[in-house]
């Protein structure tokens, strides 16, 4: 939600609630602060919801519950129509997450994905859109995850299987006098 879009929603609760205040720099500021992570069409359905059932004008925290609730009942709209559709998102598998892997031994991040699954498809577009143009990260589609290149840009990023492992291992010992891999013992002394 832009600030134009928070400012016109305000407007609208002052037609309606002649207790609400003018817009002052320092209000908006607070009211904003809790309402910009929803989308402007969440807002608009929470403001109408808000005008259909309530006597009173709202404080911050009765709109944003208003918020997400209409953010709720977009999502589910949405996932019922893609699972309909039979689309299944290729970043998140529909489980409106994609993991980001930074290290492999350390905890993996899960971010929103752009798709109907996720909780908050907006900011989902724009993480996977910086993730996708940075060409230092690789996406896998098969863990749903997006991970650090192990190699240089432009040469196979693929994990080497076991058996291709075991082949370079036979390889090197071959060249070193070692016919055999187990335990790293070498034929010259």
């Amino acid at each position: 939600m832009t600030h134009d879009d928070f400012r016109q929603g305000w407007e609208r609760l002052r037609i309606v609630y002649s207790t609400m205040p003018r817009l002052t720099p320092e209000t908006a500021r607070e009211w904003y602060r809790v309402l910009r992570t929803f989308s402007a069409g969440d807002y608009n359905k929470a403001i109408d919801l808000w005008i259909e059932t309530e006597r009173f004008k709202p404080s911050p925290s009765e709109l944003a519950s208003k918020c997400r609730a209409a953010q709720r009942k977009r999502l589910a709209a949405e996932r019922a129509a893609a699972s309909h559709g039979g689309d299944i998102c290729p970043f998140c598998g529909g489980f409106g997450f994609v993991r980001h892997e930074l290290l492999p031994e350390a905890l993996d991040n899960y971010i929103c994905c752009q798709c109907a699954a996720s909780p908050n498809a907006e900011q989902g577009a724009a993480i996977l859109a910086a993730a996708t143009a940075d060409p230092a990260w690789i996406f896998d589609s098969q863990e749903h995850a997006f991970r650090r290149r192990r190699s240089w840009i432009g040469e196979r990023a693929d994990r080497h299987t076991p058996a291709e492992q075991q082949h370079a291992f036979k390889q090197i010992s071959a060249l070193f006098g070692n016919s055999q891999i187990n335990g790293g013992n070498s034929d010259r002394q």
